[in-house]
């Protein structure tokens, strides 16, 4: 068990290094790693600003080893709803935008796509996206476009 955990933790590093990396090339900022939010005790991978200086907050889920991977986890998608419905009930409309950033998306008709969907419906996630939709997403929030 040890060794699995240990992978997965070494992984979900590597894939925080890939979306920061991404970011930056999409134009944003990172002005914290790991950020806790004083009101609710919860902690961001990253906060960032766009270019245009709108801040937004990130979280990222990511692995690539393994039977289900990202955001395919129903464990994963749990963890990431708990914390965005947390935030929001904390900070309601005056929550950045919140993006969730996954290495892979939930598969169609399994519980964890139903968690994702759910959750947006109900606004605790500006968007769910993977890394190759982070330049058009930080433009739509430095666009007023995506809250």
């Amino acid at each position: 068990m040890a060794d699995f955990q240990k992978a997965s933790g070494d992984q979900g590093r590597a894939f925080e290094a890939n979306v920061e990396s991404v970011l930056a090339a999409s134009g944003a900022e990172v002005v914290q790693h790991n950020w806790t939010d004083p009101a609710s005790g919860e902690q961001v991978d990253f906060v960032a600003r766009t270019p245009n200086g709108v801040e937004f907050w990130v979280e990222a889920k990511g692995s690539w080893q393994g039977k289900t991977m990202g955001l395919q986890r129903s464990d994963t998608t749990k963890k990431a709803v708990a914390t965005g419905w947390h935030l929001q009930y904390v900070h309601g409309e005056d929550r950045p935008p919140y993006i969730l950033v996954g290495s892979h998306l939930p598969k169609a008709g399994t519980v964890a796509e139903k968690e994702i969907e759910h959750a947006k419906e109900a606004g605790l996630f500006s968007a769910v996206i993977v890394p190759d939709d982070l330049k058009a997403t930080v433009m739509a929030i430095d666009a007023g476009t995506l809250t």
